[in-house]
């Protein structure tokens, strides 16, 4: 019972507290007036006090307890809400434990609706913020923030696989610690524009851990203050590297093409100029066997000798260009492919006069069914090869070897030319691969690549069924084999003659 009226009474708006207390206060002193007079005899015998005096005193010690009670009524709710309000400024989790209906109840309800409110928001905006890092982190260019003096504050994880660093070993960096002189004054004219409030895309290369340079376009723009004093930049960085080498490649590739093109015009116009050749040399040659048959002599011999060379030269020139335009697969031999290819070289001065040459071929035929120019374009790029790697060998040999057992036939190209990095050979095979200097950039009589021999060998010969196996030590030389799958056996099994 005593609990149900103490708790309607906190429930009390505070205007009815203090009302019900100056009641309280007024009307029981009143009410305990009359038994008090009623005493005067007995308290002023036994007390020696009068009861109005008593009353008095009954008064104010009443007023003043049920001053005390409705004060701690209406300022504990207030201690408590000002005190739980301290704590959730300094971070605590709590809510108001105020249960009251009155106005403070009310009060800490709206107060912890609003701290409900506000915690939501805040955590909407911590997601959002996470969600935006996020994108920040794994965007596909790269991102990176500096203050003023360029010094990194940011990056994000493509940024850090630019420059091949961790984050934490970039952050606290300046800028142009990753850049060359040259890219250190670009970065230093962009810095004056950005203060000056522009936004600029330029053209910056990086130096990474591995040393080598990365293209990239940067799209940069300030950053500001509240008070709007520049205070960095924020800069978005794109990797064009791979697009300048394809620029590179595809420029150097219309290069090839276009000298591949002259090549072939060449080549047509010597197969025109070796067909009309063959009437004045059929002429001598007939001139010669009649002179022989008047007077014969050395040096008539001589001119017949030279006839039936030159003859032959016109027919393998021949020959080969038929063989070259050839679409369709028929058989051919091998060894007579790859003596052909060997005797065209000789054309090539280096080849003649400054490389010593042996020469092993299988005594039977090697007869395989396929494209003429598929196996002979193969075997010219890889002697060409071998040819380039003994430029600046002090042993210049070459050795070519043709045999076959019972399920493979075997091409092998051996040089004792400046070899190749284990490393390397894996790549051999990819396209614009190259080791030596490209066009434009040798010195000298250096030789060029442009990376396409080999992968082009690869692309024609693996659909043969063709396996390929290199061999090299750096300094002494490299052996490429090719295996080529058993489509016919025209004898026995034979070991190469020496030629």
């Amino acid at each position: 019972m005593v609990e149900m009226i103490l708790r309607t009474i906190k429930d009390l708006p505070i205007r009815a507290k203090l009302l019900l207390a100056f009641l309280v206060a007024g009307v029981l002193p009143f009410v305990l007036y009359f038994p008090i007079e009623l005493s005067d005899d007995w308290l002023r015998l036994t007390f020696k006090i009068d009861a109005h005096i008593f009353t008095l005193g009954i008064r104010i010690i009443l007023s003043l307890v049920m001053a005390l009670l409705f004060t701690r009524m209406i300022t504990k709710p207030l201690h408590l809400l000002d005190e739980t309000a301290k704590e959730i400024l300094l971070g605590a989790d709590k809510q108001i434990q105020i249960d009251t209906n009155d106005e403070i109840g009310q009060v800490a309800r709206t107060f912890d609706l609003l701290l409900t409110k506000q915690k939501q928001r805040m955590h909407e905006q911590e997601e959002s913020e996470k969600r935006l890092r996020y994108l920040v982190e794994k965007m596909g260019e790269g991102v990176i923030v500096a203050d003023r003096d360029e010094t990194i504050t940011f990056v994000n994880d493509k940024m850090c696989e630019i420059l091949g660093y961790e984050s934490d070993e970039l952050i606290g960096r300046t800028i142009y610690e990753f850049l060359n002189e040259t890219n250190k004054a670009i970065l230093r004219e962009k810095t004056i524009n950005r203060m000056k409030g522009l936004s600029e895309k330029y053209e910056l290369q990086f130096i990474p851990k591995s040393g080598d340079l990365v293209s990239t376009i940067v799209s940069a723009a300030p950053l500001y203050s509240d008070d709007d004093s520049y205070v960095g930049s924020f800069g978005v960085v794109m990797d064009v590297s791979e697009s300048k080498k394809l620029e590179k490649r595809q420029r150097e590739l219309e290069l090839e093409l276009l000298q591949n093109h002259k090549l072939s015009a060449i080549g047509q116009l010597t197969a025109g100029i070796v067909h009309n050749l063959n009437n004045p040399l059929t002429t001598i040659q007939f001139a010669a066997e009649v002179m022989r048959k008047e007077c014969e002599t050395k040096e008539i011999e001589v001119i017949l000798s030279e006839c039936n060379r030159m003859n032959e030269i016109v027919s393998n020139v021949l020959r080969k260009g038929r063989q070259e335009t050839e679409t369709e697969k028929r058989l051919f031999d091998l060894n007579e492919m790859v003596r052909i290819e060997l005797g065209f070289l000789e054309a090539d001065p280096r080849f003649k006069h400054r490389i010593e040459k042996e020469y092993y071929f299988c005594d039977s035929p090697l007869l395989i069914e396929g494209i003429y120019s598929d196996f002979s374009q193969s075997f010219n790029n890889i002697v060409r090869n071998a040819i380039d790697a003994l430029h600046a060998s002090q042993v210049k040999k070459l050795t070519v070897t043709t045999r076959m057992d019972e399920s493979w036939i075997y091409i092998i190209v051996k040089d004792t030319g400046c070899g190749i990095p284990e490393e390397n050979i894996p790549k051999l095979f990819e396209p614009f691969f190259t080791s030596k200097p490209r066009l434009g950039e040798q010195k000298g009589d250096e030789p060029t690549g442009t990376g396409l021999g080999l992968s082009s060998m690869h692309q024609l010969l693996s659909p043969y069924g063709a396996k390929f196996q290199i061999r090299s030590e750096v300094g002494k030389g490299t052996e490429f084999v090719i295996k080529l799958p058993r489509t016919l056996q025209t004898g026995p099994l034979d070991q190469p003659s020496r030629t």
